[in-house]
């Protein structure tokens, strides 16, 4: 029975030549997988079992097993530095949200550059060091950029929450006032406040402006136009955070 599963084994791996399989290849939601043949890892597993086997003489491995063997160790290192960039690309997939896949486009199809010939060119047998390498320094460096990008976001909803939120009046309550003294008293909190805001706006400028110098400065016209469609968005953001700080101070009566 050993021998026949042995065989079958050995005319499945003949018809699986990892020569003409490619590293990687891509999802219908163009996430990466490793294609590294299913039916030739659970027979790298096995094989090793047969070879403990194979020394009390039950069994002799045919040629193509032989050669499996020695070549485990080559495709187990191969195959988990595969998964490396499976795992760093898709959690760059993962982390985009929204439209900023969009707005990253240029930089994922310069990461695809570097993805492609793991796809199209490069199979189990080749030497594929480098490729690991650059992939993986790629993907780091976009990752680190759209981390950079989601922060500079985060810390400018941030201003946008705290407009929101702020009281552009200042009234005690069961305070009766003078028409001229309260007309003053908020005049004179307007003023304090409009400098705070100043202060809000020069933190949102200095933050869109690094992301934009730093990211998208160079890109295409079609990111620039991306761009221009996510400053439109935060400007929607702003005034109704405006709006909200308004209406929060009516309410203060």
């Amino acid at each position: 029975m050993i021998k026949q599963e042995n065989r079958a084994n050995n005319r499945n791996f003949d018809t699986k030549d990892e020569r003409t399989v490619a590293l990687l290849k891509k999802d219908k939601s163009e996430l990466l997988e490793s294609n590294f043949d299913t039916d030739l890892l659970k027979l790298l597993f096995e094989v090793q079992y047969w070879a403990k086997i194979q020394t009390f003489g039950l069994i002799t491995f045919p040629l193509p097993l032989t050669r499996l063997l020695t070549k485990k160790d080559q495709l187990r290192v191969l195959r988990e530095n595969v998964m490396l960039i499976v795992r760093d690309f898709n959690g760059i997939m993962h982390l985009l949200q929204g439209k900023e896949k969009a707005l990253f486009q240029d930089h994922l199809s310069g990461l695809d550059k570097f993805i492609a010939p793991g796809i199209t060119r490069l199979n189990w047998e080749s030497n594929a060091d480098s490729f690991v390498m650059q992939c993986r320094n790629n993907c780091l460096e976009n990752y680190k950029k759209i981390n950079d990008f989601q922060t500079r976001h985060t810390k400018v909803m941030d201003q946008f929450e705290i407009i929101s939120s702020t009281i552009l009046t200042k009234i005690k309550k069961g305070t009766l006032y003078e028409l001229s003294r309260f007309m003053t008293q908020q005049e004179t909190e307007l003023k304090e406040k409009q400098e705070t805001f100043k202060g809000f706006f020069e933190v949102i400028r200095v933050q869109l402006f690094t992301i934009y110098q730093e990211l998208f400065l160079t890109c295409k016209s079609k990111i620039q136009s991306e761009w221009l469609e996510f400053l439109k968005d935060l400007d929607k953001s702003l005034q109704k955070s405006l709006k909200n700080a308004v209406k929060n101070s009516l309410l203060d009566f």
